[in-house]
């Protein structure tokens, strides 16, 4: 990250709201898994610690571990840009209701939770 800012002022725009992209996508799959799986094992330790007993909570822990390879890729078609819009071309397909998808040049956190309520509504 040092060397990319140092860089900054030689990178194109499109080059840099790429970096942010790609950068932003791999801080959430980074912290899928310890959403998914270091979290329910500290809770899981916790309460043996503890001596609470709890008979679903490895039950549930272990399927939200199991989701960790499916919200990976998850996050990657909703967060980059280019396949969020093949998905969405892709669904327009078979649905009776058509979504427009605009081309756009950055990616905000905003912008994306304003398209996917949108989206949904």
């Amino acid at each position: 990250m040092i060397t990319l800012h140092k860089c900054r002022n030689s990178m194109s725009v499109k080059t840099r709201q790429l970096q942010k992209q790609i950068s932003r996508v791999l801080f959430v799959q980074a912290f899928v898994p310890f959403v998914t799986m270091v979290i329910p094992l500290i809770f899981d330790i916790l309460t043996i610690y503890f001596g609470m007993y709890m008979p679903d909570s490895g039950t549930l822990f272990l399927i939200a571990s199991a989701w960790s390879p499916v919200v990976n890729p998850v996050v990657t078609l909703l967060a980059v840009t280019q396949y969020r819009q093949s998905v969405i071309q892709y669904f327009n397909q078979f649905s009776p209701v058509k979504i427009n998808v605009k081309q756009q040049t950055s990616l905000s956190l905003t912008n994306m939770d304003n398209q996917l309520t949108a989206i949904s509504a």
